[in-house]
C-alpha cells in the first residue's frame, strides 16, 4: 500500500498538470522542480518519480511492540539497516521524535500536534471510540467525565466511586481548571469524584454532613478545606484545628496545612466529620506506601 507521503505528491503532480503553461503553479515543493506544464504525461511522471528519490530510505522497528510504530521509523542507510536507533523518524513528515527507552508517549502527542487524521487512526487501532464534542467552553476533563457518566448508566455498570489520575501539577491554570470540573461533576453524577497526583488528593464536598475515614495507614500529615466556590459556613471534628461553625471565605479564613486530632502510640485516628452549607475542596495528603 501506498504511504502518506506518495500519495501527498501525486496529488501536487495531478493539480498541477490542470493548469496551462502560462499560469503559475501556487505548490511549492520538490515535486514542483521536475514538473513541466508542456502536457507531457512523461514528464508528469519523471516527477512524481523525481520526487520519491529524495524521500529519505526508511527502516522499520524490529522489535516492535506498539501500534504507534505503524507512523515512525528509522532512517536507513543503503543496505536498508537504520543509521540511528536512538533518533525516530515520522514517516509522514520525517521529522525526528525523542523517545526515552521504550516510552513512545512523544510519538501520540507529534500525531495528535503534527498529524490530526493519523492521530484517530492510532486510537482506533487502539480499540478506542473517537467521539467529536462541539462544545469549546467546557474543558476535556469536564466533557470526558459527562461522556464516562452517560456510558456507566448505558451499560448499567456498578461503579462506586470515579478517580481520576493526574491534574494537580504542573500549570496551575490546568490545576484550577480541574478543581472546576468537581464543581460541574456535582451537576453531572451522584458519584463522588476524586482527582489524585503524586501524594496529593482533592475531593469536593457537597453541601451538607460528611464523615471521613482517614485511619487506611495510606493518609500524609496535612489536610486542608478550602471555600474555592465562595463563602463556606464549616464545622469539623476529629482535626487538630477544627472549625465551629466558622465562615471560611478567601481573604479572612482558609483550613490550609490542618492535620488530624492526635491520638496516642496504637490508637486509630478519629474520623473527620465536616459540616459545610456550600460545596467545600477536601484535599489532604496520600503516602506512597504504608511506610
Amino acid at each position: 500500500m501506498c504511504d502518506s507521503g506518495a500519495v501527498c505528491v501525486c496529488v501536487c503532480v495531478c493539480v498541477c498538470a490542470r493548469r496551462s503553461a502560462s499560469t503559475p503553479c501556487r505548490h511549492s515543493g520538490r515535486a514542483n522542480r521536475f514538473f513541466s506544464f508542456r502536457g507531457d504525461r512523461t514528464r508528469g511522471m519523471a516527477a512524481s518519480t523525481g520526487a520519491l528519490a529524495d524521500r529519505p530510505r526508511l527502516a522499520d522497528e524490529a522489535d516492535a511492540r506498539s501500534e504507534i510504530w505503524h507512523y515512525f521509523s528509522y532512517i536507513a542507510d543503503s543496505l536498508g539497516n537504520p543509521t540511528d536507533t536512538t533518533r525516530p523518524v515520522c514517516k509522514r513528515c520525517f521529522k525526528p521524535t525523542q523517545t526515552k527507552g521504550a516510552n513512545t508517549s512523544n510519538f501520540a502527542k507529534h500525531l495528535a500536534n503534527k498529524h490530526a487524521d493519523q492521530f484517530k487512526e492510532f486510537k482506533e487501532r487502539q480499540g478506542c471510540r473517537l467521539i467529536e464534542t462541539a462544545d469549546q467552553d467546557l474543558t476535556d476533563f469536564t466533557k470526558c467525565l459527562a461522556i464516562m457518566v452517560e456510558e456507566i448508566h448505558r451499560q448499567k455498570l456498578q461503579v462506586d466511586t470515579i478517580v481520576v489520575l493526574g491534574g494537580l501539577a504542573g500549570r496551575l491554570d490546568q490545576t484550577m481548571a480541574s478543581v472546576e470540573t468537581l464543581y460541574h461533576s456535582l451537576s453531572i453524577t451522584q458519584l463522588p469524584l476524586l482527582i489524585i497526583q503524586g501524594t496529593s488528593l482533592a475531593h469536593l464536598l457537597r453541601p451538607g454532613s460528611h464523615k471521613l475515614g482517614v485511619n487506611t495507614g495510606l493518609e500524609g500529615e496535612w489536610c486542608s478545606l478550602i471555600p474555592v466556590g465562595g463563602p463556606c459556613q464549616t464545622h469539623t471534628t476529629g482535626l487538630k484545628w477544627n472549625l465551629d461553625n466558622q465562615v471560611l471565605q478567601f481573604g479572612k479564613l482558609v483550613s490550609t496545612s490542618n492535620t488530624y486530632e492526635p491520638v496516642t502510640t496504637g490508637n486509630p485516628r478519629k474520623p473527620v466529620t465536616v459540616t459545610t452549607d456550600q460545596p467545600l475542596l477536601w484535599s489532604m495528603g496520600i503516602r506512597r506506601d504504608r511506610k
